[in-house]
């Protein structure tokens, strides 16, 4: 028959180790229970009974997240120019949805609060914008492929807002100037040919005159590599898309609209401001 030995000193560790382990159970629940949230308690469908603070703090910031919704300044209809109002934005109201949940009793379901979120802007600032501030038109010329390249670009700027203190990018509103996008080939200012797009520059060129005229601050512009048919020398305005960009910031206080078109061949850019 074999005879078990016991080592005091493992002995003594095992018991240690059972002692603290169940120590340490004992210590969290009594943790949750003078400290935590209320058993049986839901937060919208999660539970979160006996949750201490930080764990409830992961819980809404997962809650932050879902329940976000980003406010919209107001803008204009591209077509129609119609001013579309703005949109107010939803977000979770953080110490008062943790307050709420603490306080509810067991087994109580509590809802998220929200709040409204203002947007920066409002549609009244772009009722009281009636005024031409600024304006330059240039003729067309070429071909039928320059002028449908030179339509879209002037659809792109055409009702855009320009907010106080904003710079509007050329080629951030236009974008790329891509077949997929019904850009067609013809030719360009100071390049070998054809290439998808030609013709944009004259838009970018009007729009230049127009800002000038209307005293806003050139932040970024470019001449062609020789001259332009359709404008003096010195004022013309070249793009280039992930390259040369027409940029200018609105340096007044209130919001300025960007009206483009063309009529008879006439390209018009009108500043509208106050």
């Amino acid at each position: 028959m074999y005879q078990v030995t016991l080592n005091p000193k493992a002995v003594f560790m095992l018991g240690m180790l059972i002692f603290v382990s169940v120590y340490a159970s004992w210590i969290d629940r009594l943790e949750r229970k003078i400290y935590g949230v209320k058993p049986g308690v839901y937060i919208e469908e999660q539970k979160v009974g006996g949750f201490l603070p930080e764990e409830l703090e992961v819980v809404l910031d997962e809650l932050v997240i879902r329940y976000r919704e980003m406010p919209r300044n107001p803008y204009l209809d591209r077509e129609t120019g119609e001013i579309i109002p703005e949109k107010y934005g939803v977000e979770v109201d953080v110490p008062a949805t943790y307050r709420a949940v603490f306080n509810a009793p067991a087994h109580a379901r509590v809802r998220v609060i929200t709040k409204q979120v203002p947007p920066l802007h409002t549609a009244r600032e772009l009722e009281e914008v009636n005024r031409q501030i600024g304006y330059f038109h240039t003729w067309f010329y070429g071909s039928g492929q320059r002028y449908e390249n030179i339509t879209l670009a002037l659809l792109s700027i055409n009702n855009q807002i320009v907010w106080p203190g904003e710079t509007f990018s050329f080629n951030e509103v236009v974008g790329p100037r891509t077949p997929e996008r019904g850009y067609r080939m013809a030719p360009v200012i100071g390049g070998d040919g054809l290439g998808f797009g030609g013709g944009v520059c004259q838009v970018s060129t009007t729009l230049y005159n127009a800002v000038l005229d209307a005293g806003l601050e050139v932040v970024e512009r470019h001449p062609h590599s020789s001259r332009v048919p359709y404008v003096a020398p010195g004022k013309d305005a070249t793009v280039v898309f992930d390259a040369l960009d027409f940029r200018f910031r609105n340096n007044t206080d209130y919001p300025v609209i960007i009206k483009a078109g063309m009529s008879r061949g006439k390209i018009s850019v009108q500043i509208i401001g106050k």
